[in-house]
């Protein structure tokens, strides 16, 4: 498995969700002026690292918003990349990645750490502008 700066990944994560979280809000103020919609990363000691942007309505009730997730969770071999996005009440609405990373050193999982964010991040933003979401 390829050693990799846990923070460093954390950044290049919420940076896309950054901009995956200013889509939704484009999106919520047409619907729900109120809603929440907001970015947020976390990661453990294992190496895992996510980053995540969320809606949630104001007045929708539980259950009503999503979460969109990208995350880098290590194995005993490999570094896998994810990418889903959710219902907040739990359930996947859409896989969006699951993969492999195929890099030899920190500075090729960086790079395709970032490559494959912006693929999902477009994946995401085509989700939602054909409607394909419901929330």
């Amino acid at each position: 498995m390829v050693p990799y700066d846990k923070n460093d990944v954390r950044k290049t994560l919420l940076g896309h969700m950054g901009q995956v979280a200013e889509d939704l809000k484009k999106l919520a103020s047409a619907k729900d002026s109120k809603a929440a919609v907001f970015p947020g990363s976390w990661a453990n000691e294992e190496g895992v690292v996510t980053a995540y942007a969320g809606y949630h309505p104001r007045n929708g009730g539980y259950g009503n918003g999503i979460e969109v997730l990208m995350s880098l969770v290590p194995t005993d071999n490999e570094v896998h990349f994810m990418a889903d996005i959710y219902g907040s009440d739990g359930r996947r609405i859409r896989r969006i990645s699951r993969a492999p990373l195929q890099s030899k050193s920190g500075d090729e999982l960086k790079a395709e750490v970032n490559s494959l964010c912006q693929w999902a991040g477009e994946q995401v933003r085509q989700h939602l502008k054909e409607g394909l979401l419901e929330f």
